[in-house]
């Protein structure tokens, strides 16, 4: 796999990186935590045709600037929104894998007039995610730490790791310090619950089976997509956390099935 030219456009004063694939209605993909524009770089390869695939660095990641305003769900959120608006897109479809999910469903829980699709993958809930004591402090040890980081990211990809993973751990070193518990504790106080009602939009939970216990359950999944109006869950097979790189053959076609409209059954 080769990596692929980066682009920069400044948005509210912030220089976010990101790449551009394919032609068409937009797609936006959203990142997790440790994470980057090079966890899509299978589907920004090959784009479903019609479509235009964008992977933008957030602020705080990979070769962004860092956030200039406190983390939060929200700030993140203002910043991918800021990111449509810089380019000049009135609506797009939102994929977001992991936190990157919790960030997709404030877009479009805030501003449902603009997301024609959103895709959850491995995706916190809309009450946010609790990270323990016990383990807030244990992500303070990872800074800096490629070693560690490179085993945490590994048990989130664990049955099929591109050769290139050493790029992903790449651009987890190089996240902002403050977000190594900062993010952590914004996914605890990020909270939709009621408001999920205001995206009446087609919705797609997926989760892979083999996904850690203590990220996202089949509990969680089901409570995310139970929560809108239009939103079905997808319990994908063999696979875990990160479906879009264990099997992105597969995640192609599902990917391509649902923004069709087809059933998901």
């Amino acid at each position: 796999m080769n990596d692929m030219p980066v682009q920069t456009i400044e948005v509210q004063d912030v220089n976010m990186a990101y790449l551009d694939s394919g032609a068409g209605r937009p797609l936006i993909f959203i990142h997790g935590n440790y994470s980057s524009r090079r966890w899509f770089l299978n589907q920004l390869h090959d784009p479903l045709e019609g479509w235009r695939y964008l992977a933008p660095d957030m602020p705080n990641f990979g070769l962004s600037d860092p956030l200039p305003v406190d983390i939060s769900i929200e700030a993140y959120a203002g910043y991918v929104l800021a990111f449509a608006d810089a380019l000049g897109l009135q609506q797009f479809a939102l994929l977001g894998h992991s936190l990157g999910g919790s960030v997709a469903q404030h877009i479009a829980v805030h501003a449902p007039e603009r997301v024609t699709h959103l895709i959850l993958l491995a995706s916190a809930g809309p009450a946010g995610h609790h990270t323990s004591e016990e383990h807030l402090s244990l992500l303070e040890k990872f800074k800096g730490n490629r070693d560690l980081l490179g085993r945490a990211l590994a048990g989130t990809v664990p049955t099929n790791r591109p050769d290139w993973f050493d790029w992903l751990i790449d651009d987890a070193v190089v996240m902002q310090e403050n977000a190594y518990t900062g993010n952590a504790v914004a996914l605890m106080h990020s909270d939709l619950s009621g408001l999920t009602g205001n995206y009446p939009g087609p919705v797609l939970v997926i989760r892979g089976e083999l996904d850690l216990p203590h990220l996202i359950t089949d509990e969680i999944a089901q409570l995310t997509a139970d929560a809108y109006p239009d939103g079905r869950l997808l319990n994908m097979q063999g696979v875990g956390h990160s479906p879009q790189l264990e099997d992105p053959e597969r995640f192609k076609a599902t990917l391509a099935s649902f923004l069709r409209g087809d059933g998901m059954d």
